[in-house]
């Protein structure tokens, strides 16, 4: 509410730091995003504004959740531009793994990408969002029959979580 009315007496910072702190809340608390929720949050957001790329990976994920695969690919497309125009490798690398995802479900896999999140990744070294990458590589790989290399990939995504101590994520 206290979105609604800051951003109607055209107090843009007031009602993007509301819709800020309802949207942290909806995640602390367990909720699933809301969609139209999201879209407001976006809608209140210059075309440059810093955040957008953050609000448009979440519609995207939103979007996902809700099964409107070919939505969820074009906010993440829209994000993975931003936090690449930015610079941000991390989030452009999540960004791609999500992207991957969402396209396995209106079109072909797209190893591609899941490769390019790697790459994106490796100079950082070990971490929770490497293995990720890993183990979504190692599912690419399987399915487009390179069986030898999704072997030793699981094998270092395994080898890293056991150096980080952590399980390897179940995908």
């Amino acid at each position: 509410q206290a979105g609604h009315i800051a951003h109607r007496m055209g107090r843009l910072d007031d009602a993007r730091d509301a819709y800020e702190r309802a949207r942290r809340g909806f995640v602390a608390l367990g909720e699933p995003r809301n969609v139209g929720f999201l879209d407001q949050c976006l809608a209140l957001l210059d075309l440059d504004d810093a955040a957008r790329p953050e609000v448009l990976a979440e519609v995207g994920d939103a979007r996902f959740q809700a099964g409107q695969s070919e939505a969820a690919v074009n906010a993440f497309e829209a994000a993975l531009a931003g936090f690449e125009k930015r610079g941000d490798e991390r989030r452009a690398a999540l960004t791609l793994l999500d992207l991957a995802r969402a396209l396995s479900y209106v079109g072909p896999e797209r190893p591609d990408l899941v490769d390019r999140a790697v790459a994106l990744l490796e100079p950082s070294g070990p971490s929770r969002d490497l293995i990720e990458a890993l183990t979504m590589r190692v599912w690419m790989e399987y399915i487009t029959g390179r069986n030898v290399e999704a072997l030793a990939t699981a094998l270092r995504a395994s080898d890293m979580a056991a150096e980080l101590g952590i399980g390897v994520p179940p995908r």
